[in-house]
């Protein structure tokens, strides 16, 4: 739900909810200008000080037009993954939307050791991802790269070898203009949660 704050004041303030700010990003033409972002309020939305109901404010009539827009927040995280080899299949879980057709498949690296990248493989363009915006993102692991990572010594063999690091452009979000992912270095990567 949204949270409406303000005690017998001119201005109002709109919080919105993580769900209801996903809503509105994923629609990709809500709130990214000033002069393409409105608000309508419908009529006895609020009261007055004195109890009485609000009037409507109509989009085409007397809307309230935004002094600014902005994206409120840092790229989304990743929160968890799993891997599993048999099916190649790499699953991200994201704390926020992401946009699949952003994926840049050399900025994900799995990793045997969660502080140490001296084992470790950068997936190639033989891995993928399809799909639409989404927390949780399918990479189906290609050929070459599954080959490559059975191939390395001590990775991926079981949940405590397989651990993953990001750079931030191996995604970005659904905002306008997008924002890139965050970061998980190799020297505090993250560990599979099945595997």
């Amino acid at each position: 739900s949204t949270t409406v704050s303000g005690d017998h004041l001119s201005v109002i303030t709109f919080t919105l909810s993580t769900a209801d700010a996903n809503l509105i990003i994923q629609t990709r033409a809500i709130g990214v200008a000033i002069d393409t972002t409105t608000i309508r309020i419908l009529a006895g939305a609020f009261t007055d000080v004195a109890g009485n109901p609000v009037g409507a404010v109509t989009v085409n009539a007397s809307a309230v037009l935004y002094t600014a827009v902005t994206s409120g927040q840092a790229g989304p995280s990743l929160i968890s993954f799993t891997l599993d080899m048999t099916a190649s299949l790499l699953n991200l879980t994201f704390d926020n939307t992401v946009n699949p057709a952003s994926f840049l498949p050399s900025k994900v690296h799995l990793q045997s050791r969660v502080n140490s990248d001296a084992v470790q493989y950068s997936l190639t363009s033989s891995s993928s991802t399809s799909g639409s915006s989404s927390y949780v993102v399918s990479i189906a692991i290609g050929l070459t790269d599954l080959n490559a990572i059975k191939a390395t010594t001590g990775l991926a063999l079981a949940i405590d070898s397989a651990f993953i690091s990001i750079d931030s452009a191996a995604f970005q979000d659904t905002n306008l203009p997008a924002a890139y992912i965050q970061t998980i270095v190799p020297t505090a990567a993250l560990q599979a949660t099945r595997y």
